[in-house]
């Protein structure tokens, strides 16, 4: 079926915000579970579980990042192109880290 044939029948402001299935589920499942007793109950069991039940949980809360690659060969123009101040001033800061972990 066309859209010519019923020109009423198109939606001109596209897909209301938050009408997807996924977005229902995610709500309907934040109304049904109090986070803070899940913490709780999640604390309570031993470190290494509760570890790895918290990075599971990670993964729905903040957003998935690409993976960045870069090539030794960047890093090898990046530092050729240093001035010798700037390599002295960069020896200097990762020293500084380096003392202070």
């Amino acid at each position: 079926m066309s859209f010519a044939h019923h020109p009423d029948h198109i939606n001109r402001k596209g897909r209301p915000k938050g009408s997807s299935k996924a977005s229902q589920l995610r709500k309907a499942i934040r109304e049904r579970i109090d986070i803070n007793q899940l913490f709780d109950d999640i604390n309570d069991l031993p470190l290494a579980a509760a570890i790895k039940y918290k990075i599971e949980l990670i993964q729905y809360v903040l957003p998935r990042l690409k993976a960045v690659e870069t090539s030794a060969n960047n890093l090898n123009d990046y530092l050729e192109a240093l001035t010798k101040q700037e390599t002295i001033n960069l020896i200097d800061k990762l020293i500084e880290q380096l003392e202070r972990d």
